[in-house]
């Protein structure tokens, strides 16, 4: 027969020793601790990010560190080199890089611009718009004796063993509204000793896409080449998806003036139309002709065209 348990000395009842902790008890307890301490890392890491983000994309010291990290690793994937002068402005704004200079291995100079700016509303895009301006100013290409575009070889990347993958059927679908801008101004071509081959005053192009709908218009156009002037051009077109249309397009240059519009192609149907006026200049013209021993024309030659039809049937008329 056991004792009884000794009576408490300070007053105080007996009290049994506390029973030990189920081991389930205790697992729960240690996942609770352990989700505590992921859930702070994972806000850690979302704050990383996000204070990254801002750095990199709204501050000028992250915007130019980010896009000096992007230049060098392009220069260390081709052959040739690039360098770039002064950047400024921040990637959520407006960016400007200035004496942008690629160039081949040998250290020739072959694409320069003078200045680069884009400026954008990237915030806009979670409205469903994106509004894009893109100028650049003073370039300078730079091509061989030959004057085609084998100088600038050293400036892409080697091509791939493996082809790349087909593309995926259908045509693209523009998943913003997107309209961008692009201005060019003081564009030259050049050879080793030469003339330029192409000089570019200025040209504006606007480009519009939603959906499977897309437009692209030429504001201004004025460029010099092969020893001919374009003083003037100007293009309006759309494609809806299923059917590319020219509502206008104007040429004027030193030796006349054309205008095609109406015109439609219907890829899947295999259907169009078109409508074409010229007008040549018996001035302009008067040199080439002279060359080929010909005489002058005794007044400026004019052709209409107005056509349409299908593959199996395609009427012309002048």
């Amino acid at each position: 027969m056991s004792a009884d348990p000794p009576e408490p000395t300070d007053g105080r009842e007996a009290v049994d020793p506390p029973a030990p902790t189920p081991r389930w008890a205790r697992l729960r307890r240690g996942l609770r601790w352990v989700g505590r301490w992921l859930r702070r890392l994972l806000l850690g890491v979302c704050l990383l990010v996000v204070g990254a983000v801002a750095f990199v994309g709204g501050t000028e010291a992250g915007t130019a560190w980010a896009v000096r990290l992007g230049l060098a690793q392009y220069a260390g994937l081709i052959p040739g080199d690039a360098r770039l002068g002064a950047v400024s402005g921040t990637l959520f704004d407006r960016l400007v890089l200035q004496d942008l200079v690629l160039a081949d291995r040998a250290g020739e100079p072959r694409v320069q611009v003078g200045r680069l700016s884009l400026d954008w509303v990237p915030w806009a895009a979670l409205a469903g718009d994106l509004p894009v301006r893109l100028t650049v100013d003073g370039v300078r290409v730079a091509l061989g004796a030959e004057g085609d575009g084998s100088a600038l070889a050293d400036l892409a990347p080697p091509p791939s063993e493996s082809p790349p993958p087909p593309p995926d059927g259908g045509p693209p679908s523009a998943p913003l509204a997107v309209e961008a801008w692009l201005t060019l101004t003081d564009v030259q071509v050049t050879v080793p000793d030469g003339p330029p081959l192409v000089a570019l005053p200025a040209l504006t192009v606007r480009l519009t896409a939603e959906g499977l709908a897309a437009a692209v218009g030429v504001h201004r156009l004025a460029v010099r080449a092969a020893g001919h002037a374009v003083r003037d051009l100007r293009l309006a077109a759309a494609w809806d998806g299923a059917q590319a249309t020219v509502q206008d397009l104007w040429v004027d240059t030193d030796l006349g003036v054309a205008r095609a519009a109406g015109v439609r192609v219907s890829p899947d149907q295999q259907t169009g139309t078109l409508t074409f006026e010229a007008r040549a200049w018996a001035d302009g013209l008067a040199p080439l002709l002279a060359a080929q021993g010909l005489g002058p024309l005794p007044a400026d030659p004019t052709v209409r065209l107005v056509g349409g039809g299908g593959p199996l049937a395609f009427g012309l008329r002048a």
